[in-house]
């Protein structure tokens, strides 16, 4: 098992508290739609912003442990 890369699918989304730009599992994101509020990769819960908001910073985790070079849906 060690060595194998496992694709998880994922979506980006701005928090409209803080306005930083988030990675979601495409399952949490499904599972959650109906709460509004999401848990992102990083841990934080994420409350959904317009999709006309744009980001002002993208997560930290997102930046220096999975690189901004990340593939979303």
């Amino acid at each position: 098992m060690t060595g194998e890369t496992k694709t998880v699918l994922v979506q980006t989304m701005v928090d409209a508290q803080t306005l930083i730009e988030h990675l979601i599992d495409l399952d949490t994101l499904a599972a959650a739609r109906s709460r509004g509020r999401y848990s992102a990769l990083c841990g934080i819960e994420v409350l959904a912003a317009s999709m006309t908001t744009e980001e002002n910073h993208f997560c930290r985790k997102w930046l220096f442990e999975l690189g901004r070079d990340v593939v979303t849906s």
